[in-house]
């Protein structure tokens, strides 16, 4: 699938144009890498493309959200519940020789985060005996300030993570990409519902000004929204205005 290829990501941007070549830097680490950006920036979406690209891809690609859960499913999930009820092999053995993503890693409670510290090997503030797990670890947060400072992360944890980042600029600090984004999304929906609108110079100018807080979810959203909410074959400012 083109979409987990570097060439999948709308990067024409100049900040996009800079972190593509540092992901491409960081696969060849079998550090833990840390992907931010806001909700509905291309985090996991880049996870993947690191996965499709690292020597570890043809292992499995395992997901872990921990926003989705509490803290003893975290427990159960990522490290297992040997010998109790619903017994099920945990994240670290399923992803063995693969990927494991801890997407939403900020949501991961303290008492976990210090089990996951050690897993990783780092023990009294070294880690000794080299990697001490066999599978590459990526994760996902929204940004990093908000991990720091008695933030999400304990501290250790948190300097762990600081080596290898990946920040995903909003799309509002990328007009290029926003341009092919939302002709991506138009095109899509014009197709998927056979209604071959038309959004004029001025509605596109304006919503290219827009903060787009959900970023392309919001933007994907809201082409579907144009398409199947307008009776005119040409989609204007006024319209987009008075459907935002």
């Amino acid at each position: 699938d083109d979409m987990y290829t570097f060439d999948g990501l709308f990067h024409t941007s100049e900040k996009m144009q800079k972190l593509v070549p540092r992901a491409r830097a960081y696969i060849s680490s079998d550090g833990p890498i840390l992907i931010t950006g806001e909700p509905g920036t291309e985090k996991r979406q880049l996870a993947q493309i690191l996965y499709r690209y690292c020597e570890e891809k043809n292992g499995p690609f395992i997901c872990v959200d921990c926003a989705s859960m509490d803290e003893e499913g975290q427990k159960q999930e990522i490290f297992g519940n040997p010998g109790g009820r619903g017994d099920k092999a945990s994240a670290l053995i399923r992803a063995s020789e693969g990927v494991l993503l801890l997407h939403n890693i900020d949501f991961l409670t303290r008492r976990n985060q210090s089990a996951l510290l050690s897993m990783l090997g780092y023990q009294g503030g070294t880690r000794r005996n080299g990697k001490p797990y066999n599978f590459r670890l990526l994760a996902t947060a929204e940004k990093m300030e908000m991990l720091e400072n008695g933030g999400n992360l304990i501290a250790e944890l948190y300097y762990v993570f600081s080596g290898l980042v990946l920040e995903i600029p909003p799309l509002r600090e990328r007009p290029e990409d926003f341009e092919l984004a939302l002709h991506y999304y138009f095109e899509n929906c014009r197709e998927k519902y056979s209604r071959y609108f038309s959004l004029t110079k001025d509605a596109q100018k304006y919503l290219k000004g827009l903060p787009w807080k959900g970023n392309l979810i919001e933007l994907e959203c809201f082409c579907e929204k144009m398409i199947l909410n307008s009776e005119q074959r040409i989609l204007d400012l006024k319209f987009v205005e008075q459907l935002i």
